[in-house]
């Protein structure tokens, strides 16, 4: 978690309010997951439900995309990189969004790709 949050500051990215981001719902290209963020508050669904916290998000200096959002929880913790770019899932080919999502399963990283929508 330090070299990410090392990496954050090193590429020039500064703090935001943690509601600048849309409330959405993202699904996974590959691997079964989702993830929920409504203003401070997210879900992931990653073989269990997982409560979790916009603890803060960041963006370029001088750009509205990419937000990169760290979300924490008492048994998770992941940092999404969220970019406004076209995208396509297993089922939807016109998502208006694309997510990286840091992670780990026990203590197994995982780089997850997919997309979001604006969640109603």
């Amino acid at each position: 978690m330090k070299f990410l949050s090392a990496l954050v500051f090193a590429c020039g990215v500064q703090a935001a309010a943690a509601q600048d981001l849309p409330p959405l719902a993202c699904e996974g290209r590959e691997g079964n997951w989702t993830l929920t963020i409504v203003g401070p508050a997210a879900q992931l669904t990653l073989g269990d439900v997982f409560e979790l916290q916009v603890a803060q998000e960041t963006r370029p200096e001088n750009s509205p995309w990419p937000i990169v959002q760290t979300l924490v929880g008492n048994r998770q913790t992941a940092i999404s990189l969220v970019t406004q770019r076209l995208c396509s899932s297993h089922f939807v080919t016109s998502y208006p969004f694309e997510i990286t999502l840091l992670t780990q399963r026990g203590e197994t990283p995982l780089v997850l790709t997919g997309c979001c929508t604006l969640a109603e």
